[in-house]
Parts: structure tokens; C-alpha cells; sequence
């Protein structure tokens, strides 16, 4: 189970956070002052921080501080405050996000779940033989040669990739790579895009190996 660890010294606030994060189906951890926060998060190694700013003890700040040079510890921060410098210190010290004082508890559940889909995605770089296919910059290379792909394009290669010397089905790459309101008529867009593929990358100088498998689908492998 996802351990939350949730630091604030308005225990009222500690108590109904545990509780719409336990009906998600978190474990909650309630800490009081930063440096209890801090000799909770070494004992019980939690998945996410949430964390107020006006501790005592020790402060948000400090805390957020000291986990981030030394752990990737997804943080949350709570302010009571709305002025744009809280909001970008808190940042700056390596906070994922942040949530305003008064907050709907709702809201709070709703920025934990989607900071951990964020830290939880799988890669977005990834390497077969010479080539390097970045979702992230949206493109490919061959060492430090781009190579000028569209978006479609990369998508479908970075599926072969991923599944590496795996026959993948022309039905399983309309699936996975086209959305549902874009869906082609014809199974042949996928034959398209891997022509024109082919045309764009010197496959050799890759070092891959993109096969086509007769009326089933595709297949990329190293040389």
C-alpha cells in the first residue's frame, strides 16, 4: 500500500486528509512539526509528502529542502497563503505541486493521484541499437542526426521499440497509437507510416532492423 505522509500542526486538517486518502486506499502517516515529519519519512519511507508551510519546530521550507537534496520524494505543499513568491519558492525548493488554504480535500486526493501517474510513467527516452527516440523533445536521432519524424511516426516507432523483437499487430498499433476520434478507416495508414519511416532512417546506420510479417504486423530488432 502507498504510504502518505501528511504534515501539517492543524490536526483538524491531518484528520480529514487521512481520511478521503484512506477511502483511495492510501496509508496515512500524521506528523505534527517538520522535525517530526522528518524522523517519520526515515522510519517509514513514504510514497508522497504533504506539507505545510507554517510548521513549527521546523519549517516547510527547511523540510522540503532537506528531502529534496537527498531523496525523490514526490512533495505537496499546503499554503495558507496565494502570494506568487510562496508559490514559487516552494518550487524552486523542488516541490512538485502546491494547494491554497482553504482547499477541498477532493481537490488535494486529485494532485496526489496525478503527481504519482507523473513520477510513475514509464520512460520517455529509449534506445535500440544507434537509436535514440525522445517523446519528450518529440523526436529521433541517430547519435547527434536528427531525424525529422512526425509525431505519428515517432509513436509508432517508440511502440516497436518498446517491444523489441515482439511481432505487434497493425490492429494493436491503430490502438495504440492513434486516438479514438483520429482512427483510420484503413489498416493501410499503418503501412503508410511504416513506408515513409523506412524512407526517413537508414535503417543500417541505425543498427535496427524494421520487419514486415505478412498479413499480421511489424517487428523492429537490433542488427
Amino acid at each position: 500500500m502507498r504510504k502518505i505522509l501528511v504534515v501539517d500542526d492543524d490536526k483538524d486538517i491531518v484528520e480529514i486528509l487521512s481520511l478521503y486518502l484512506q477511502r483511495e486506499g492510501f496509508e496515512t502517516i500524521p506528523a505534527y512539526d517538520g522535525l517530526e515529519a522528518l524522523r517519520l519519512f526515515h522510519k517509514e519511507k513514504p510514497t508522497l509528502v504533504i506539507l505545510d508551510i507554517m510548521l513549527p519546530k521546523m519549517d516547510g521550507w527547511e523540510v522540503c529542502k532537506f528531502l529534496r537534496e537527498r531523496y525523490d520524494v514526490p512533495i505537496l505543499m499546503l499554503t495558507a497563503r496565494a502570494e506568487e513568491a510562496d508559490r514559487v519558492l516552494g518550487l524552486e525548493l523542488g516541490a512538485d505541486d502546491y494547494v491554497v488554504k482553504p482547499f477541498s480535500p477532493r481537490e488535494v486526493v486529485a494532485r496526489v493521484k496525478a503527481i504519482l501517474r507523473r513520477k510513475e510513467r514509464p520512460p520517455q527516452t529509449i534506445t535500440i541499437g544507434k537509436l535514440t527516440l525522445d517523446r519528450t523533445a518529440c523526436e529521433a536521432r541517430i547519435g547527434e542526426k536528427k531525424i525529422p519524424l512526425t509525431l505519428k511516426q515517432l509513436e509508432l516507432l517508440y511502440l516497436l521499440a518498446d517491444n523489441r523483437g515482439r511481432v505487434i499487430r497493425r490492429e494493436e498499433i491503430l490502438n495504440k497509437v492513434w486516438r479514438e476520434e483520429e482512427y483510420p478507416s484503413d489498416e493501410r495508414a499503418v503501412d503508410q507510416h511504416i513506408k515513409r519511416i523506412r524512407d526517413l532512417i537508414d535503417l543500417e546506420e541505425a543498427g535496427v532492423r524494421l520487419t514486415t510479417v505478412r498479413g499480421v504486423g511489424y517487428k523492429l530488432e537490433e542488427i
